[in-house]
């Protein structure tokens, strides 16, 4: 590992000159389970070190009158722990049960995950169907992206040299939601994903039909991809033809999506049947959650 200077600041203005300083030479640093391997494998060789543990801004998790922010250095395990999180957002809490060890979801950063930007990134999917909005400062001042407009590549953001993402803010589900999240690894959670899915499913007031779906797909092309197919197959439909079959007609439409590679982990063709399969699971969860969830 090169040496580096380490800077430890205490309000995000401070971090914006340190990033206008350094340029491209700094790396924010915050919980460090991505970005210190990347530099003891010489991926890259910062010179400045930026570190945000002590910014309490970006370690809160605040309830907001129509809906939830969470500070981007939130680590994984308060997000897979937190009652509020759990009641409101499962699927959330379930992606962030789903990243790695204990010890690395005590370590790791919701932002941290999201701006590593990996196409098989668990908390992504998750964020995605929610239709969360990321909160960004930068010397331009805030602005406010949805996630889906984030990502430009593996590993590529929209975050210009001198921007800090400061957070998360997720929209409160709409009446008779229900969400879930399915992972499939080699090790299970503690393996990067073969390919993970994130379903939202919401039903009209009756509980007769699907309003709204959202499903999300990771590890399964360059970037977290929303399907089209799924919304299309699904929305309109009575909950009894989801329940018998067009959740299947829907969830096997996804492979027409997705662009998965082959690697050491799986076959393109593999990923290509198992985002089918996930698919048509966490679909089912979703919609059995939302029933129930009409019934408390």
């Amino acid at each position: 590992m090169e040496e580096f200077e380490h800077y430890v600041p205490t309000t995000l203005e401070e971090v914006i000159k340190l990033l206008i300083k350094f340029g491209r030479a700094a790396k924010l640093l915050a919980g460090g389970t991505d970005l210190l391997v990347f530099m003891r494998q010489r991926r890259i060789t910062p010179t400045c070190i930026i570190e945000l543990s002590r910014i309490r801004d970006l370690t809160a998790i605040e309830e907001k009158q129509e809906g939830l922010f969470v500070g981007a250095c939130v680590r994984l395990g308060e997000i897979e722990r937190n009652s509020l999180i759990r009641r409101l957002f499962i699927h959330v809490a379930e992606a962030a049960g789903n990243v790695g060890s204990m010890q690395i979801r005590n370590l790791a950063t919701i932002g941290g995950n999201i701006c590593t930007a990996s196409p098989a990134g668990d908390m992504i999917p998750a964020l995605m169907v929610s239709d969360a909005q990321l909160h960004i400062v930068g010397v331009k001042g805030r602005r406010i992206i949805p996630i889906s407009e984030f990502f430009k590549g593996p590993g590529e953001t929209t975050l210009e040299e001198t921007d800090v993402l400061v957070g998360i803010y997720l929209p409160l589900p709409k009446p008779n939601t229900g969400t879930a999240f399915i992972k499939l690894g080699v090790r299970g959670a503690m393996d990067i994903s073969i390919a993970n899915v994130a379903a939202r499913v919401t039903l009209n007031g009756t509980l007769q039909r699907v309003e709204e779906v959202r499903v999300a797909l990771g590890s399964v092309a360059p970037t977290v991809i929303l399907s089209k197919s799924v919304e299309r197959h699904l929305v309109g439909a009575s909950v009894k033809e989801a329940i018998e079959g067009l959740i299947e007609k829907a969830a096997d439409s996804v492979m027409d999506e997705v662009k998965p590679i082959t690697d050491h982990r799986a076959s393109a063709q593999y990923r290509r049947l198992m985002a089918a399969v996930l698919t048509k699971r966490a679909l089912r969860i979703a919609l059995q959650r939302a029933m129930e969830k009409s019934m408390v």
